[in-house]
């Protein structure tokens, strides 16, 4: 499915506004842009998760297992391989606490599962 990794990445960052109008496909190359609304935390607003919807929708919600690796590499890594300091410190917690549970639940979260 060509949003596949897309949409692994936006459950990952608990983008919460991700619709037409903010990712661009070519025929062959999807761009993501306007990430204004990634690093939910529980209980932020939730609009469109159009990608992550379509994967889990057509049965593909099982994680990869090059996205498990790369869960592994973010959380064997204090810093969230640099990115926790760059988010206020709710924000880098949330981004752990979604890692782990999709680690452990071995799939993508769901729509407003952040």
């Amino acid at each position: 499915m060509w949003c596949s990794s897309a949409a692994f990445f936006d459950s990952l960052i608990a983008q919460q506004d991700r619709h037409a109008d903010n990712w661009r496909w070519d025929g062959s190359r999807l761009t993501l842009i306007d990430h204004g609304y990634a690093f939910a935390r529980p209980g932020d607003i939730l609009n469109h998760t159009d990608l992550l919807v379509a994967r889990r929708n057509h049965g593909a919600a099982a994680l990869l297992d090059a996205e498990r690796r790369a869960l592994e590499r973010l959380l064997g890594d204090a810093g969230l391989l640099g990115i926790a300091s760059l988010l206020l410190p709710d924000r880098a917690q949330a981004l752990r606490a979604r890692a782990e549970r999709m680690l452990a639940q071995g799939e993508v979260l769901g729509r407003g599962e952040f």
